[in-house]
């Protein structure tokens, strides 16, 4: 066994020999996915309100909710739309003390070695606590983990599991055996270091302590060892990056191409943290040791634009600066929504709704998907669904009858093609470039210098994110989008078939001017051309 299971953290003076000697993946299924980074999509669950649609013996349609067997009949559909990464929200018990809502928040943990029993089959019969367990290989918990993780990567689909080390419940059983580990509050009581955060108590990173950085890398090697392939580490700058860098060499030794997904900060945070005496990470710490980091950076500013309360040229502006400060082989996942945000459905009509996520995936990085962005039902794509209390996620309706279905049925088809649109070769080398923000915004993504013999596809963007009037016409700046020639339709207005190109992009005259057509959302075409395209002038560039 990894750890005692009489005992989450005793002896710690002899934790590290605790550890297991030998690295081992029990998963017995490897994912062959070989998606670069930058071009993947990651699909966002949370297990416990997660649901499908299935008949029934007498014909009818069920729902069924929240477990790991729940999802695994989902991910055939999951796949379909063109996911390389499954990402779950904590799949561990909930702390009772303190607890929000009925069921508490999945980030209020008990338990670092445990599966929420709620999670595990439903065949099963109830289970004591050490079956929810994951310490002994044996156990119903490691069996049903394992068994995700095969499942997982016989879709060709990677794991990636929710860890949150910025703080834990109350009741956590390390919370319990050592409260030396944590931050006092002014009673000299474990507590959190955001005050609405009252349902946690917050780990103390101020000082190194061996002990517990140990038992935490340990928890992390234990989760790889049982098939997961990247960790999302939930508040990522609330820890030293010198303990990413401990957790990333203990995890490389059982699977050397892990993913290190990192939750960081707007700038907002990061200041009153640090203006309150809490060290905090910015996102060029946090790139020394993480490969994807949340696009929270500009987050706030993005909102806005789609509410129609910023200028779109300020977004893109800021677009273009992030992308001189992202290093080298370090990426930002791209979204518009998910578990703590808003509904995009929420914010905008539908129409903007389906160009912000196409313009967002066209943005050089990860792309990710919350589970319900893709449903057919307006009610669920508008919904933002309750961290802390029962609230199924419908993501995929029951089939309707053909003179039933509408054109909300084809919204999962349209999710569809912009995932794979991702996979495009234009966004292999991920060099982003926008000539314009109105009355569309227009932006190209060329994959190498088309002036050389070696000149691959590129794509042209036309994204209707304000609500322009779809049709209007102009025309576009010659310097700034060279083309030569349009090849082909990739991404089409409202997932149909979108019709030829040149009804959204014509030339007139030699040398050619290009005039392109406003969409309803989005329309993307595939392109040669003559130049290297260039980005709009604005005050900061």
């Amino acid at each position: 066994p990894f750890f005692s299971s009489a005992s989450l953290c005793r002896a710690t003076a002899t934790m590290s020999s605790a550890l297991p000697l030998l690295p081992r993946r029990l998963c017995t299924v490897e994912c062959k996915n070989a998606t670069p980074q930058q071009q993947q999509v990651v699909y966002q669950v949370f297990p416990r309100n997660h649901s499908v649609v299935s008949r029934t013996d007498t014909g009818a349609y069920a729902v069924r909710t929240g477990s790991f067997d729940v999802l695994e009949e989902d991910l055939p559909r999951i796949k379909s739309l063109g996911a390389d990464v499954v990402y779950l929200l904590p799949v561990y018990p909930v702390g009772e003390v303190r607890r929000k809502g009925t069921l508490g928040s999945p980030y209020a943990i008990r338990d670092y070695l445990a599966v929420d029993p709620s999670l595990l089959p439903s065949a099963q019969p109830p289970l004591p606590p050490d079956a929810c367990r994951v310490v002994d290989d044996d156990a119903p918990a490691t069996r049903a983990v394992v068994r995700l993780a095969d499942a997982l990567h016989r879709e060709n689909m990677l794991f990636m599991l929710d860890v949150v080390f910025a703080h834990t419940s109350p009741d956590n059983l390390v919370a319990q055996e050592h409260p030396e580990w944590f931050h006092r509050g002014p009673d000299g009581r474990p507590a959190p270091i955001v005050e609405e955060w009252w349902d946690v108590v917050s780990f103390d990173w101020s000082v190194p302590v061996p002990a517990m950085w140990d038992y935490l890398v340990g928890v992390l090697q234990r989760w790889a060892d049982l098939g997961v392939d990247g960790f999302r580490c939930d508040v990522a700058a609330a820890v030293p990056v010198e303990f990413w860098h401990q957790a990333k060499a203990a995890i490389a030794k059982i699977k050397p191409d892990f993913t290190w997904l990192g939750e960081s900060s707007r700038a907002d945070e990061v200041e009153e943290r640090r203006a309150a005496g809490i060290p905090y990470q910015t996102d060029a710490d946090l790139f020394c040791a993480f490969d994807l980091l949340y696009d929270y950076d500009f987050y706030a500013l993005w909102t806005r634009c789609v509410t129609g309360d910023a200028p779109l040229w300020r977004y893109y502006e800021m677009m273009r600066l992030q992308g001189t400060v992202v290093p080298a082989r370090r990426h930002k996942l791209r979204f518009v929504e998910n578990h703590d945000k808003l509904r995009i459905c929420s914010l905008c009509p539908l129409s903007q709704a389906k160009a912000w996520t196409a313009a967002t995936a066209f943005l050089v990085g990860s792309m990710m998907i919350y589970a319900g962005e893709e449903s057919t039902d307006p009610a669920v794509r508008a919904h933002w669904p309750s961290l802390f209390d029962s609230d199924p996620i419908l993501p995929s309706a029951p089939p309707q009858q053909p003179e039933e279905k509408t054109e909300q049925h084809d919204f999962p088809r349209y999710v569809q093609q912009v995932c794979a649109l991702k996979k495009h070769e234009a966004f292999a080398a991920g060099r982003l470039s926008v000539a314009c923000t109105s009355p569309a915004v227009v932006a190209v993504q060329h994959p190498s210098c088309p002036s050389k013999p070696q000149r691959r596809r590129s794509l042209v963007g036309v994204f209707n994110v304000a609500g322009t009037k779809p049709g209007e016409e102009f025309e576009l700046p010659a310097h700034l989008v060279p083309i030569s020639a349009v090849t082909s339709t990739v991404l089409a207005e409202c997932g149909g078939d979108g019709g030829g190109s040149e009804q959204w992009l014509h030339s007139v005259g030699d040398p050619p001017a290009w005039y392109c057509r406003v969409p309803q959302s989005a329309v993307v075409l595939e392109c040669e051309l003559s130049t290297v395209p260039q980005w709009f002038e604005s005050p900061l560039f």
